[in-house]
């Protein structure tokens, strides 16, 4: 088993990296790895649950977090890991990996950062940053010791970039989904009005004017009530959306998403088809909770691996594009999948096979070995032994 310090820019105290950073190094730590986990929270004093034997966690300044800001305790902590296998947790990370030159590490790069950015509008086309992020890409293809994807279709545009030697060091592990915790609804939900579920905060990378259509166009046919759970005022599409939502929920423990995604009939997880790149990587983790509770999807087409995921379960719909006619054929789709008694469990069976939190465990588990193991041959080779 390996000792391994996890960096990751999220706080693990809630939102993505309660659900997904700290799952996964729980997990990791209960078959035998010593973990460091490495994060950046506003509140330092805060309170996780219990953690396993293995696992330290060392709570940072968010301070460090961003990169207008000097991430002088990232360099430093990544410096300090040169004895461990790192495992850097995004871009920034990854940038610290390379400038340190860590001799193993593995980027989990989880998006393309900088054709992300360009999407929500926080990073300009040539800028001097945009050129720095597309070397820190280039630097951590080749410098790292092994790459997790989220996706296939991302490591696809990988292999177009940088050549199919790539393929070789890359695994894919898809967002985590305790699919113990989240699970379909035993019996009929009281009443007779279906329930859209807005899972998230749904950031400038979501199209919210599609949504917002493809809500009024359900309401068009039937009765229908949308339940938002971790609405964030501060959303470019609060407006659109709150004022489309019978309930708004503004903050709920795992449990209780797990417990609302059960109730709900479909979710909608829609985003911006002008992402370029960036929707090739991207996996958001409402999608794999939703299966996992046995109700379909409406997503778009070209988001992540979903258009074969729902092309091998029938588990959900892809919009084509926001026009009339394309939102009103995907809402028949999805009226027609809740007709189908069989939706659910086909739902739940994408849920199981690709969404695990258990399979991305192993799968990392798997990744850890082999590079602590090639590391301790290279020290072996290198002590003339």
């Amino acid at each position: 088993m390996a000792d391994v310090s996890y960096i990751t820019r999220n706080s693990v105290v809630s939102g993505v990296g309660r659900s997904q950073v700290w799952e996964y190094v729980s997990g990791l730590a209960s078959v035998g790895h010593h973990m460091y986990l490495h994060s950046f929270e506003r509140d330092a004093a805060a309170v996780i649950p219990p953690s396993p034997a293995r696992v330290r966690w060392f709570p940072h300044s968010e301070g460090a977090r961003y990169l207008g800001r000097p991430p002088v305790r990232l360099l430093r902590e990544t410096a300090a890991s040169q004895e461990h296998l790192l495992h850097a947790r995004g871009m920034l990370p990854a940038a610290a990996a390379v400038v340190v030159r860590h001799p193993n590490w593995i980027w989990d790069m989880r998006a393309f950062w900088r054709e992300q950015r360009i999407a929500l509008g926080a990073l300009q086309p040539g800028s001097a940053t945009e050129r720095v992020l597309r070397w820190a890409e280039d630097q951590a293809v080749k410098r790292s010791s092994g790459i997790i994807s989220l996706t296939e279709a991302a490591v696809d545009e990988l292999v177009g970039r940088y050549g199919p030697s790539v393929r070789d060091k890359t695994v894919v592990v898809p967002t985590a989904v305790d699919t113990e915790l989240f699970r379909p609804r035993v019996g009929l939900r009281k009443g007779v009005v279906r329930r859209i579920i807005l899972n998230g905060s749904f950031n400038a990378f979501y199209d919210g004017p599609a949504l917002g259509k493809i809500i009024d166009e359900m309401r068009r046919r039937s009765s229908w009530e949308v339940l938002w759970v971790g609405a964030d005022p501060m959303s470019p599409w609060f407006d659109e959306l709150s004022r489309r939502s019978d309930h708004l929920i503004y903050s709920a423990v795992p449990s209780q998403v797990a417990t609302l995604s059960a109730e709900a009939d479909v979710g909608l997880a829609v985003c911006r088809r002008d992402a370029g790149p960036a929707l090739l990587a991207a996996m958001p983790t409402k999608i794999g909770e939703l299966l996992a509770s046995g109700s379909p999807v409406l997503v778009n087409r070209g988001l992540g691996d979903m258009d074969a995921l729902i092309e091998k379960y029938q588990c959900g719909v892809a919009l084509e594009d926001s026009s009339d006619a394309a939102v009103a054929k995907a809402c028949d789709s999805i009226l027609e999948l809740l007709s189908d008694p069989g939706t659910s469990e086909r739902c739940r069976s994408c849920a199981v096979s690709h969404f695990s939190l258990g399979s991305g465990v192993d799968a990392i588990s798997a990744l850890y070995e082999r590079l602590a193991a090639a590391d301790g041959r290279s020290a072996l080779a290198g002590s003339g032994r």
